[in-house]
């Protein structure tokens, strides 16, 4: 979808001269930060996951001891 809003944008404009800040942002984007936010979302519910009955079964976040 970014690159597809990127090509409209710099078509409309006629200047593609920021293609490459746009891809390294992208890339950044895409692999860092959209990945980061599934581990911040498993460290949150840290916690619950650590009381929930089949927590051994669900292979999450080890948290202290899991004996």
């Amino acid at each position: 979808m970014a690159p597809a809003c990127f090509l409209l944008a710099a078509s409309s404009t006629g200047d593609f001269g920021g293609w490459k800040r746009f891809g390294v942002l992208w890339l950044v984007l895409e692999f860092l930060l959209y990945a980061a936010r599934y581990q911040w979302n498993d460290i949150r519910g840290a916690e619950a996951d650590w009381l929930h009955a089949e927590r051994r079964a669900r292979s999450r976040l080890p948290v202290g001891r899991t004996a």
